[in-house]
């Protein structure tokens, strides 16, 4: 039963991630088209950033742990 707890818990989480990630990438996506980074370069800059780095991270982690 706890194992099962734990695949419901990390499969939950991935999803939650997934979601976030998207709706960020999606925010990013319309505040370029909204000309937003135009007036604020720094909020592009650490978005930008932030997305690289989070991109980075996943495709290590993908690599690493996922053997199919």
């Amino acid at each position: 039963m706890r194992q099962a707890l734990i695949i419901i818990m990390l499969i939950f989480g991935s999803l939650l991630s997934i979601v976030g990630y998207y709706m960020i990438l999606m925010d990013w996506i319309q505040d370029i088209g909204e000309g937003v980074y135009k007036e604020n370069y720094s909020e592009l800059v650490f978005e930008t950033l932030t997305l690289v780095l989070y991109t980075y991270l996943a495709v290590r982690f993908t690599r690493n742990n996922v053997h199919l």
